[in-house]
């Protein structure tokens, strides 16, 4: 799906980042998420993403996957 980012309002941008983001770790068996960790990967400073290093969100089965890449990383596999 190609998007125009700069069409879209900002808020609707991080939310679709954060959604990509809990849909693919779901497909890896991740079902807990550190909202702390989270925030930094979308580019969240850490002074204001450490506030919330104790808050966990919990994924469940109505994770939408439908958008998550098919290609399937080796286990051990280290990414750059």
């Amino acid at each position: 799906m190609d998007v125009d980012f700069s069409k879209i309002p900002e808020e609707y941008c991080v939310e679709e980042m954060v959604a990509s983001i809990c849909s693919l770790m779901f497909e890896y068996g991740y079902r807990e998420i550190n909202i702390g960790h989270l925030l930094r990967l979308i580019g969240v400073s850490d002074e204001n993403a450490e506030e919330f290093d104790d808050t966990i969100m919990v994924l469940d089965d109505s994770v939408d996957t439908s958008n998550t890449a098919t290609t399937i990383i080796p286990k051990n596999t280290t990414i750059h």
